[in-house]
């Protein structure tokens, strides 16, 4: 029985319902069918929006070019199903150019643009060939589209060159396994994007939903060599985020919204060095209703939802010996917290599932971890990944 099963018939009682529930019986992301979330890139007054796929890994950075002004821009990767060739290389960037504020023929000048652009790219093994190339406003401003395809058809690269007030955007969407899906996908990525201004002076983006390894920040503090390298992942809901520490997966976390007010964020594809850890991660968000933001203090409020949450875990008919090992009330980060380890033996299995409540003001994040008995590595680990997590807005 894996891990991921023994979390869905065990541990997953509903919050506020009391009643036993699975977020993890929910089916595994598709990373090419991945639902998109807005992003936003900012920086030095303006602002692109754009919807995108969930990101493995970004880099956020200010670029040197021979452009002349300030620049900035990302780039990304989004997840894979095991074949890299599945992924989608992504990158934005946003560069001061003269020649757009100056008033005259902004298209000709935006395909000089692309075209020159395009000619600077260094050569390959394939050169590449122009298979589509046309005008493409976008939220009213002009865009030049420009898709180049590589080895016969085995790669592909899309352009969109977007004109903005004294500066140019230049999105660039690299695929190595192109096919119908896949091309419909980015063509609506490209033609998702909105042009703003923004008060940002440093560059900086903004995800909803799944967070991406975010610029390949690592907690090397947390062990030695041989322990589980550790990544910063971010998950936000509805004007809510929820950061910790956890190993490194290779797909994203699933989202579910379907059965309660609340939102599973569920995943159990965590590995080291290539190794498959047994750890299954569960984290809930729930925000108050109007009539509970009203009914009793941060730390009154707490107490009622671990009550319920203890509840449905005892009394769920599924597994056996059931034990709360731990309840503790705690600080964490400043905001008031419970911790709770469970002990369940399911189809001759021991596992332990060691919980967080976390309360905001309006709001109640649940992390849940749970794993093996008798893995001493993650034993050790799951509390340390329990303690690095912050909530805010």
């Amino acid at each position: 029985m894996s891990i991921r099963k023994i979390l869905a018939v065990t541990v997953c009682a509903l919050l506020l319902a009391a009643a036993t529930v699975s977020a993890q019986e929910k089916a595994e992301t598709t990373p090419g069918a991945a639902s998109l979330q807005a992003t936003t890139l900012e920086g030095f007054g303006a602002r692109l929006a754009i919807e995108l796929p969930p990101l493995e890994y970004c880099q956020l950075g200010r670029f040197s070019t021979k452009s002349e002004g300030n620049d900035f821009g990302f780039v990304g990767n989004t997840f894979s199903s095991g074949d890299a060739r599945d992924a989608l290389y992504i990158g934005i960037s946003c560069e001061e150019n003269a020649a757009f504020s100056k008033d005259g023929n902004t298209i000709n000048q935006l395909s000089d643009y692309a075209h020159n652009f395009i000619s600077t790219i260094p050569a390959s093994n394939s050169v590449p060939r122009i298979i589509r190339e046309y005008l493409l406003p976008q939220d009213k401003h002009p865009a030049w589209m420009i898709s180049l395809s590589y080895n016969g058809g085995a790669a592909r690269r899309d352009f969109l060159f977007i004109a903005d007030e004294g500066r140019i955007w230049r999105i660039s969407i690299l695929c190595h396994a192109p096919g119908t899906q896949q091309e419909r996908r980015i063509d609506t990525i490209l033609t998702s994007v909105k042009l703003s201004s923004a008060e940002a002076t440093e560059p900086r983006v903004h995800m909803d939903g799944i967070q991406p390894i975010e610029f390949t920040k690592r907690a090397a503090e947390n062990g030695d060599a041989s322990s589980p390298a550790l990544s910063t992942t971010t998950l936000r809901d509805r004007g809510s985020a929820l950061t910790m520490q956890l190993p490194t997966s290779g797909v994203p976390f699933s989202v579910d919204t379907s059965r309660t007010e609340s939102t599973f964020f569920t995943s159990n594809r965590f590995s080291h060095d290539d190794t498959p850890l047994a750890l299954s991660a569960v984290l809930i968000h729930t925000p108050d209703t109007d009539a509970e933001q009203t009914s009793g203090s941060m730390e009154e409020r707490l107490n009622e939802q671990t009550t319920l949450l203890t509840q449905g875990i005892l009394t769920s008919p599924q597994g056996s010996e059931k034990k709360i090992l731990r309840d503790d009330v705690q600080s964490q980060n400043g905001c008031p917290a419970q911790r709770l380890t469970v002990q369940a033996h399911y189809q001759g299995q021991n596992i332990i599932t060691e919980i967080l409540l976390i309360r905001g003001k309006t709001d109640t994040w649940i992390a849940e971890l749970t794993f093996y008995a008798e893995d001493t590595v993650l034993a050790e680990l799951v509390p340390v990944l329990l303690s690095s997590i912050k909530i805010g807005a």
